[in-house]
């Protein structure tokens, strides 16, 4: 993710936005999967430049344990080896650090993944509670719709009585 700050929407109901979650968790994922590509690649070179080491390893053998009429190309194919010898242990380190790089982000990605999604139980947590409460308030409505519609039913047969349906009031911010 590199730094960026993903925000998730907020459901209506409470929690988050389901989709925002899903597209998260895939983003990393992909980042997850392009981390994982590079690091194969680096360390598919680093097998590369390893045997190449090797093959010049040998071609060093080779070439101390070979006999040279000409001491003057002796020399140079044994210097030439061994500036090979070492541009390859520079790149060789160079990728072990870049391999290492990789691997130190794609476990710092993880674990705020991680991080992330033990969160999620308390918000669904939270948000069960908040449906709950929901709940509540509609059937108690629905109960109060009742005793209204059963009082209509009374003031025509009984004229003396009467019930305020009015006066009733509900505080939506303290289910907040």
């Amino acid at each position: 993710m590199t730094g960026e700050i993903s925000y998730f929407r907020k459901r209506f109901l409470g929690g988050f936005n389901r989709e925002d979650v899903i597209d998260y968790i895939e983003k990393l994922a992909q980042e997850r999967n392009k981390l994982q590509e590079e690091k194969d690649k680096a360390e598919h070179r680093l097998l590369m430049l390893t045997s190449e080491l090797e093959t010049l390893r040998v071609e060093i053998e080779q070439a101390r344990k070979s006999e040279f009429d000409d001491r003057e190309n002796k020399v140079a194919a044994i210097i030439a080896a061994l500036n090979t010898f070492s541009e390859l242990e520079t790149t060789l380190g160079s990728l072990s650090k870049d391999i290492f790089n990789v691997s130190e982000r794609a476990r710092e990605e993880f674990q705020k993944a991680r991080d992330d999604i033990a969160e999620l139980p308390a918000i669904l947590e939270q948000a069960d509670k908040r449906f709950a409460q929901l709940l509540t308030v509609f059937e108690y409505d629905e109960h109060d719709e009742q005793a209204v519609t059963d009082s209509a039913n009374l003031s025509e047969s009984d004229s003396s009585y009467t019930r305020d349906t009015d006066s009733y009031e509900f505080d939506t911010n303290s289910m907040e």
